[in-house]
């Protein structure tokens, strides 16, 4: 045995999958949802379902993966992607990937001003060309005026 195999597991440096569960909890908190609302946001980005009660994450499966008891799927980490709107560079490895989000934050907010009155306000924006994360942040603030 090498003196490396011998060293305690304390002295090895953690896997960044390990911190997973701490980002996801992070960024829900940072984009104002509870889990349950996390979840109805993973429902919204579930095209591959199809029955309704069937589509998302659950709640339970959400309180595992934040307390790290539990690791997403390749399935499961694409709706969190989604839902969180971050890589799943970021989700795994905690690098993220879009510089440009605070100025897209500003004008999300000027663009859910604009499409408050409007019928279908996702496919307006989709029609004019709205990018990812506007459309994300448009959908956020729609579940949480729905959990209210």
């Amino acid at each position: 045995m090498s003196d490396i195999d011998k060293q305690p597991s304390t002295n090895r440096p953690t896997p960044p999958e390990n911190g997973m569960g701490e980002r996801i909890r992070e960024k829900r908190k940072e984009l104002g949802l509870t889990v349950e609302q996390l979840a109805a946001l993973t429902a919204f980005y579930d095209f591959g379902t199809e029955a309704e009660e069937e589509k998302g994450l659950s709640v339970s499966s959400l309180y595992l993966y934040e307390k790290s008891e539990r690791l997403p799927r390749a399935k499961e980490m694409r709706l969190l992607c989604d839902a969180l709107n971050v890589s799943p560079n970021w989700l795994l490895l905690g690098e993220e990937w879009d510089s440009k989000q605070g100025a897209d934050s500003e004008l999300a907010d000027a663009l859910r001003k604009l499409v408050k009155d409007a019928s279908n306000p996702i496919q307006m924006l989709l029609d004019k060309g709205a990018s990812r994360t506007m459309m994300h942040q448009l959908k956020v603030a729609e579940v949480i005026s729905k959990g209210k």
